[in-house]
């Protein structure tokens, strides 16, 4: 079994080289901060191996929860929440990931989809890494925020004089994603069949989310992950990752990993394609 934990982990080390992406480098436009804040977090024994320690890095604008640090079977499963906590500053992730360092040496690397993280916004994280630790030896685990750029947020003025926040339409594939299921989950169809092409008829629409199926599923909704995406002149396809808040006999990980929309360009807007 030793064996094979150690196989798969050199296979990552050889998909992070080829990748030419290296977890140390990176920063603010490309430079690294000069003073990221890191957060320590728990330590953990590995079964029949040593100890890890999971951390986080990144700008002073960002903090992280860990909720899980765990290993099974050779697997360390790693949970946590990342939140914008400035009050002005919109931070956009571009490069950030989860690795594992030995002696400050990056052996294994896992990376993350690009991010926008607004003001009071929260972003759930989940990995799982397949590593051993040799016996005796202790390694660093980070959740790191490599490249990112940030972004003033002004505040819009009523006349009134007061203050709100500015409301922006979904302009790229992946903005308009994220727009569609924060209405599927509000089951609000008047915003989400602006999202959709053909519109989706309104009974269809609220049979399903007034269901048992549709209210457990909106329920128990947590997040959703882009993995890939293609975009091709007018047509675009995106595929992820649900993530769900506890596991069903349908998702019994909690997760479904084969989520994939289409989408094309109607009158220069983006919509998801529903047949």
């Amino acid at each position: 079994m030793k064996k094979l934990w150690i196989a798969i982990a050199v296979v990552l080390v050889i998909a992070a080289v080829v990748a030419g992406i290296i977890l140390l480098g990176g920063g603010e436009n490309g430079e690294t901060p000069v003073n990221p804040t890191t957060t320590p977090g728990k330590t953990i024994q590995q079964p029949g191996g040593g100890k890890a320690t999971l951390n986080f890095e990144g700008p002073p604008e960002l903090e992280m929860s860990f909720e899980e640090f765990k290993v099974e079977m050779g697997e360390f499963r790693v949970v946590g929440t990342v939140k914008n906590v400035s009050s002005d500053t919109t931070i956009v992730i571009e490069l950030s990931g989860v690795g594992i360092f030995v002696e400050g040496e990056q052996v294994a690397a896992l990376f993350n989809p690009e991010k926008e993280l607004k003001p009071g916004d929260a972003w759930k994280i989940q990995k799982g890494f397949i590593y051993l630790v040799p016996e005796e030896e202790e390694v660093d685990m980070f959740v790191k925020v490599m490249n990112f750029r940030k972004v003033e947020t002004q505040p819009t003025t009523t006349p009134t004089g007061t203050t709100e926040p500015a409301i922006t339409e979904p302009e790229t594939p992946q903005e308009v994603i994220t727009a569609l299921l924060s209405a599927l989950v509000d089951c609000d169809y008047d915003e989400f069949k602006k999202y959709t092409t053909p519109i989706m008829p309104n009974e269809e629409f609220e049979g399903y989310m007034n269901s048992e199926e549709g209210k457990d599923w909106r329920e128990n909704f947590e997040s959703f992950e882009v993995t890939s995406q293609e975009i091709e002149g007018d047509e675009a396809r995106i595929e992820g990752i649900f993530y769900f808040k506890k596991a069903t006999s349908s998702y019994p990980d909690a997760t479904d990993p084969s989520v994939a929309y289409n989408l094309v360009k109607v009158d220069g807007e983006w919509k998801v394609v529903f047949d």
